[in-house]
């Protein structure tokens, strides 16, 4: 089949790719002209894993005009399977686990962004009949995050022994092989329906001191650590995935913690490069 991923530079993209070997594979970055690709490769299944969340100057053109791109394209290639990405914080604070009916309650203008990319997938794909997945990532972690998440703080403050400067919040946090093996059965599930929402998460949460405390059991480090306040608002004392869709339709259980951090830490001693 042919496959296209944008945001290949990016987490996901980077772990999605080489699983993907069996198929034709295209992918693109921020430079590529997103229309000349989809004419001349004409894939049958998109991974638009492209985002930005950093500069709010280019968050609307990126998170919400480039994914209106690929659904004008595939109003006109309706045997194309579009899987979008978007976040679990589009449901904003809450005190039970969020469920894919709850309404988005975005904070942020990166909030705003992915839920309203969500609202037009859905209009478009039930007017048009487009097959459109939309995947809403909980906390995914690995060996190769950015330096900015906790996973790659812990092991740069192990290798410089410095104090870590901890918030606290809970996640409800995902291994990255986990998270891969997830979005697969669900992008290949054989049925195919006008617009699915998808959270893929543990179920569980997990607060900021006990995944250092499983981190530092399992790489046989003890951190140095100062509680903060994060300053920023991102942080909640609630956060964590309703998975009834997930295990209910998809069959799909999300690795424990434990079992996540285990490989994580086995594939830093086993060489892999960091950030």
């Amino acid at each position: 089949m042919k496959i296209l991923v944008t945001g290949r530079n990016g987490f996901i993209a980077r772990h999605l790719i080489p699983r993907l070997t069996d198929h034709e594979i295209q992918t693109t970055d921020r430079t590529t002209d997103i229309h000349h690709v989809l004419d001349t490769f004409q894939p049958k299944m998109i991974f638009h894993l492209g985002a930005e969340l950093k500069d709010e100057s280019r968050m609307f053109d990126t998170n919400v005009g480039l994914t209106m791109q690929f659904l004008e394209w595939c109003k006109n290639n309706k045997d194309v399977k579009l899987i979008l990405f978007g976040s679990s914080s589009e449901y904003g604070r809450s005190t039970k686990p969020r469920a894919e009916t709850d309404c988005p309650f975005p904070d942020t203008l990166y909030e705003g962004t992915k839920a309203a990319s969500a609202m037009l997938a859905r209009a478009w794909s039930h007017t048009y009949g487009i097959s459109v997945t939309f995947i809403r990532p909980f906390t995914v972690y690995g060996h190769d995050e950015k330096p900015t998440k906790l996973t790659s703080i812990l092991i740069q403050k192990q290798k410089d022994k410095s104090v870590l400067r901890l918030s606290e919040g809970m996640h409800d946090y995902v291994y990255i092989d986990d998270f891969v093996d997830a979005l697969l059965v669900i992008a290949f599930w054989p049925e195919t329906t006008p617009f699915q929402l998808v959270n893929i998460g543990s179920g569980k949460q997990t607060s900021n001191s006990d995944f250092v405390k499983i981190f530092q059991k399992e790489i046989g480090y003890t951190y140095p650590v100062e509680l903060v306040d994060s300053g920023h608002g991102y942080d909640s004392m609630h956060w964590v995935a309703d998975t009834t869709l997930l295990t209910a339709k998809y069959g799909i259980t999300v690795g424990s913690l434990e079992n996540g951090i285990k490989r994580l830490v086995a594939e830093l001693k086993n060489g892999k490069k960091t950030g």
